[in-house]
């Protein structure tokens, strides 16, 4: 009731993402005119300046994945520990680093298939929360980061993988193709079975990782910075000062 009275009221809205406005006028029924979509924008300073074909070979170099999110119901962690399980019945070297806050209800179930899925924490590791700066270097350090979330309005961690220059792997909502502008590989939604496939896919080509890296970062220079964040922000609030 209060949010459709403020939007109702406000002058104008600001959205993220075209996807989040699609979602909140559908949910409370309203037709909204006066909008303007501002996405989040990101650090230029930690853009990657070169993106390095990295290969992976299932003998000697083990395949860094990493998922930067907290530990909630709807973030779909143990979905991605079943795929890790998929993979490591095919003898695949690699590790997947789960990073973040939790919601403790959350953090028992993720803990309980963890030991379900991988008793020895042979393939998972849950680093907890981590601070901004240790995080950038976190992706920095990984092959691959994914995403299997399934309610976002925006999706910050993607774009922080994507500067640092690593793929994501992301569930095929629609906020994270629009964010990315398709610079990503999909998996359906609450699929353990095709994350894996596009996970594996994703371990086995070094040209396809690096291609997707590359033209994320264009990407991102050409759309996104909390400059321009800022300065259209401003520019919303001055035009209607002078109202």
């Amino acid at each position: 009731k209060f949010l459709t009275e403020s939007i109702s009221k406000a002058k104008n809205i600001i959205f993220l993402s075209k996807s989040s406005k699609k979602i909140i006028s559908k949910k409370l029924n309203l037709k909204i005119k006066n909008y303007k979509i501002i996405p989040h924008g990101i650090d230029r300073k930690i853009i990657k300046k070169r993106i390095k074909k990295k290969k992976y070979s299932k003998k000697n170099k083990k395949f860094k994945i990493l998922y930067v999110s907290k530990i909630e119901f709807y973030k779909n962690q143990i979905d991605l520990i079943k795929a890790g399980y998929k993979l490591s019945k095919k003898k695949y070297n690699f590790s997947i680093n789960f990073i973040g806050p939790a919601y403790e209800p959350a953090l028992k179930k993720f803990l309980r298939f963890q030991n379900i899925y991988d008793p020895d924490k042979k393939f998972t590791n849950y680093l907890g929360n981590q601070s901004f700066k240790s995080t950038i270097n976190f992706y920095k350090k990984h092959d691959l980061h994914v995403v299997p979330s399934t309610c976002e309005t925006f999706g910050q961690i993607v774009l922080e993988a994507m500067e640092c220059g690593i793929p994501n792997a992301c569930s095929n909502i629609e906020i994270f193709k629009e964010i990315t502008n398709n610079n990503a590989l999909f998996f359906k939604k609450n699929d353990s079975n095709d994350m894996s496939r596009v996970v594996e896919r994703l371990m086995i080509s070094s040209r396809l990782r690096y291609k997707i890296s590359a033209n994320a970062i264009d990407y991102l220079k050409k759309n996104y910075s909390w400059e321009k964040t800022s300065e259209e922000t401003f520019k919303l609030i001055r035009n209607y000062n002078k109202c």
